[in-house]
């Protein structure tokens, strides 16, 4: 069966189908993801299930001025999104997935329009866990986790207290003890909806190794010798 290709910014189109799909702009909590530049442009994204369910097996991404700036393989976005619907159910919290722009290997939650619980994955993201889907569910449960245990009250509560005049990367930052307790419960996520926890500590190492040879690189996970070795105990722990 040949590849089919077509592009996502209005409608899709083959021989058998029409579908019906929009870029959309994100307008969620916007100083959360980047608090220090205030009138910075919104950034794109797209519903993963939007896509995962594309009737074509790769999708092309525009931009509002319709040039493509991504391709992206439904079967991976279906296995994510799979995985999505599966831990939802376990930890008992909903959220909308989307993939993002953006070249660095960055995941995030937050919270949008409505008190929408969103998640989103960046092209660098996908890139870098491809189809290994024990990393996606590391992922997801980990952010799920975030939003279940409010920490994202605990970061606005932290901004809104700082006496600094205009907001910088490291305030908007989760605490080691937000990201530990997030480590932890979305591994255990992530093994009760049928998935491999040690996904989460390849994701760690490849963040790690990024962080020790790129310069500048300012991931929203940032990995460490301390974190990886925590993350690796609670894996044989669950395991056992």
């Amino acid at each position: 069966m040949s590849e089919m290709t077509s592009a996502y910014n209005g409608t899709l189109m083959n021989s058998q189908s029409t579908f019906q799909i929009s870029t959309i702009f994100l307008l969620f909590s916007l100083f959360f993801l980047q608090p220090c530049v205030a009138k910075a442009e919104e950034p794109m994204a797209w519903r993963i299930r939007d896509i995962a369910s594309a009737p074509v097996d790769v999708v092309q991404l525009r931009d509002k001025r319709d040039r493509v700036i991504a391709s992206m393989a439904t079967k991976q976005l279906l296995l994510i999104y799979s995985a999505m619907v599966a831990i939802q159910e376990v930890a008992e919290i909903n959220a909308e997935l989307f993939v993002v722009d953006g070249k660095e290997p960055n995941a995030f939650a937050t919270v949008g329009k409505d008190d929408q619980n969103v998640i989103g994955f960046t092209f660098g993201m996908l890139a870098l866990i491809g189809m290994d889907v024990d990393a996606a569910a590391g992922i997801i449960g980990h952010e799920l986790a975030h939003l279940k245990l409010d920490h994202m009250k605990e970061r606005k509560k932290a901004i809104e207290n700082s006496s600094r005049t205009t907001f910088t990367a490291a305030s908007s930052k989760y605490t080691r003890d937000n990201e530990r307790e997030s480590d932890y419960l979305g591994a255990i996520w992530a093994l009760e909806a049928g998935y491999d926890p040690a996904g989460a500590v390849r994701v760690h190492e490849k963040l790690y190794k990024i962080s020790k040879r790129q310069v500048g690189f300012s991931g929203s996970h940032p990995s460490s010798i301390e974190r990886l070795t925590i993350l690796k105990s609670l894996v044989r722990r669950l395991s056992k």
